[in-house]
């Protein structure tokens, strides 16, 4: 039934909810096996990989891995490429960066009395989000599956991490037919929140 539900919705994220040990895990990979002819699915092991800053560029190489060794790299080796290019530019914007982990932002690169508001970073950051976007929209149409990724063990991480994953999928994604699987102990979900939010 869940498979059904994946493969015909409009909506790009799921939360599957049970308290740890209840079987998430199990239920996920063989949620994956069943699906491999439907979609391009993707596990991502949240917990494996919040020794890193920024979530994003795990959930990217987990993602490009797939595409580069599952697919003929001729037809998306400039697409997948570009999409690189553009995550690169991305985390070289390091007010960006110092947001994501509540730091303070950089004004002068967004408020130059001397510059046009057209250059300025926040713009210029709104403007690769969007080609970004697209340019993933674009490689899953040529592809003609949706791509689902499967988020295992956020419930595990720093709560930091869980709050920065959950902010990439919000800002990075919202793309149809790319849809995030979240599985997660909600009550540790809503502790990470409390830890970071009050």
């Amino acid at each position: 039934n869940f498979r059904n539900i994946l493969l015909n919705t409009d909506s790009n994220v799921f939360s599957l909810i049970a308290p740890w040990g209840c079987g998430k895990t199990y239920f996920i990979n063989n949620l994956i096996k069943i699906m491999e002819e439907d979609s391009i699915n993707i596990l991502y092991n949240a917990w494996e990989s919040d020794f890193y800053n920024f979530p994003l560029i795990p959930l990217l190489v987990e993602l490009l891995n797939k595409l580069e060794n599952s697919y003929e790299m001729t037809e998306l080796e400039e697409d997948i490429k570009f999409v690189k290019g553009i995550v690169k530019s991305i985390c070289s914007k390091t007010s960006f960066q110092a947001g994501l982990n509540f730091g303070v932002i950089n004004c002068s690169a967004n408020i130059d009395p001397s510059k046009k508001m057209l250059e300025s970073e926040y713009l210029e950051l709104k403007n690769l989000i969007k080609e970004f976007r697209n340019k993933l929209k674009s490689i899953q149409e040529r592809l003609d599956k949706k791509i689902i990724i499967f988020i295992d063990e956020l419930d595990r991480c720093n709560p930091m991490y869980t709050i920065k994953t959950l902010e990439a999928i919000k800002h990075f994604f919202g793309i149809p037919n790319i849809i995030f699987v979240l599985a997660v102990d909600k009550t540790q979900i809503e502790n990470a929140v409390r830890t970071i939010f009050g």
